[in-house]
This record gives structure tokens, sequence and C-alpha cells, in this order.
């Protein structure tokens, strides 16, 4: 399967915070690793289902896409499924009412 979506690293707030992703780039030892998923937490933000068991389904619609995804994704602490709105203009509006940038 060929996924799609954002490594981020959570800051103190709970929040995503590019400048926490930013602060781990360059880790290497298993302890920097360790306290850094303890400060920081990241995790992968899957948004998207590209290819599954050799099938291109990039040309199916995103709903669908979606759909296989929620049904093969195995959320967890390090893996989130995006949440899929049909109303992109509500959740935009509610996102940067929370502080974020945007939505995907």
């Amino acid at each position: 399967m060929i996924l799609d979506g954002e490594i981020v690293a959570l800051g103190p707030d709970g929040r995503p915070s590019f400048n926490a992703l930013q602060n781990r780039v360059g880790l290497k030892t298993p302890k920097e690793i360790a306290q850094a998923q303890a400060e920081s937490p990241a995790l992968f933000m899957c948004f998207d289902l590209l290819h599954l068991a050799g099938v291109n389904l990039r040309q199916n619609p995103y709903v669908d896409r979606h759909r296989y995804l929620a049904q093969c994704l195995l959320p967890g602490p390090h893996v989130q499924l995006v949440h899929l709105s049909s109303d992109a203009e509500a959740m935009y509006a509610a996102a940067l009412e929370a502080g974020f940038e945007g939505i995907v």
C-alpha cells in the first residue's frame, strides 16, 4: 500500500508544532529519540490511500479512497487517520478559529 500523509510532532500544548518537528530532525541516539518522543510525540497523520494490493487508486474519487483507507489503516499512538468532512468551508473556518494554518 502507498499512503499519503504528514508527519507531525506535538508541542507541549498537544497541538502540531513545526518547531517541535524540526527539533527532532538531527536526533540519532535511542536516548535522544526516546526523550523527544516523551516531550513532543511524533505521529503520522494519514489522509489518503493511493495504491493498494497492486491497484492504483488515484483515479478513484477521494471519498472512496478514504473509505478504503479507513478499512485498512489501524490507527494507534503513532498513526492517525485524518477526518473526512463533506463541508470543507466549515472545517477550514474551524481550523482557523482553533489557530491552525488550514486543512488538507
